[in-house]
């Protein structure tokens, strides 16, 4: 009975992402979301380029280079294209390099990233030309599948030991690229299945190139999930149940799990996650902040 209750709950929730990302549209976007998702992307931009030159880059252009594909989608800060599965992952390690991106406080996911860098690839790729709206909307619903996710999960997930940036960001990416090629209610839930069995990101990489590889990876597992079920590739209506792989990473001991995500599509349009990220000038001045009390707060013990 309960497994039962928990594979209907799975089910259940992964249609409703896919029904919601699937009916977003430019004009159901608040203007502050559009906005918002605006300085995301030029945010994204910005780190991208800062980052193209960055060593660990170039290490991971020169070990690849040698398999790249016809031109197809640009190396941000560079003259040089690729095909679009090496451009989604270099860009995205780019973007993340100086760990400068945008950051969803909440969760402390840096959701643009993999998602930007699966979107620009797509587009540039794209036979049919995408329009700015179309691209900001898919923008939008990645951002939104990634910290929505996120706050289902967090804070076990990422106590454990998992890169919630990337475990997420994989899905989000999906549900972009998705959204550009237009795919069903259908296809979208197997986008959702085929990023969720190409989850990546381990906090034990911190500190080496390994840790930028990661949203670069999800970028690109996103990227091919899309591509895969937009041409009839399909996966399990069961991509979130709670079995042991599941668990690892949705259902950790102490995440909010399904009765969060269910509420985060609740139809209401509100984009929370998109307008809640912040960039480097903002986040820096909460961090200093911190350190700054905390100092004055142990100074004033002391007095």
């Amino acid at each position: 009975m309960i497994q039962t209750i928990c594979q209907s709950s799975t089910i259940m929730a992964t249609k409703q992402v896919a029904n919601w990302a699937v009916n977003l549209s430019p004009s159901s976007l608040p203007q502050a979301v559009s906005t918002a998702a605006q300085r995301s992307l030029y945010n994204y931009i910005g780190c991208t380029i800062g980052g193209s030159h960055h060593p660990t880059v170039s290490k991971a252009h020169r070990a690849l280079s040698p398999f790249f594909g016809p031109a197809q989608a640009s190396l941000l800060g560079t003259s040089q294209k690729t095909d679009a599965q090496h451009a989604c992952l270099l860009n995205g390690i780019a973007s993340h390099v100086h760990d400068y991106d945008d950051t969803h406080l909440a969760t402390i996911i840096h959701p643009t990233g993999p998602v930007a860098s699966a979107c620009l690839a797509y587009t540039q790729y794209a036979p049919i030309p995408i329009t700015g709206p179309a691209l900001l909307t898919a923008i939008v619903a990645g951002i939104e599948a990634s910290c929505k996710l996120g706050l289902a999960v967090w804070p076990a997930h990422y106590d454990i030991g998992w890169h919630i940036t990337s475990t997420t960001g994989g899905i989000g990416a999906a549900i972009a690229v998705g959204k550009l090629l237009s795919l069903s209610e259908t296809q979208m839930a197997h986008a959702i299945g085929l990023a969720s069995v190409q989850v990546i990101g381990l906090r034990e990489m911190f500190g080496s190139d390994t840790k930028s590889f990661h949203p670069g990876r999800a970028a690109q597992a996103g990227f091919l999930a899309a591509v895969m079920a937009g041409n009839g590739f399909t996966s399990s209506e069961r991509r979130w149940r709670p079995s042991v792989g599941g668990r690892m990473l949705l259902l950790a001991a102490g995440s909010r799990g399904w009765t969060t995500l269910w509420a985060s599509w609740d139809g209401s349009g509100r984009c929370s996650g998109t307008r809640s990220s912040l960039f480097l000038a903002a986040l820096c001045v909460i961090l200093l902040l911190t350190g700054v009390y905390n100092c004055v707060g142990r100074w004033r013990r002391k007095a």
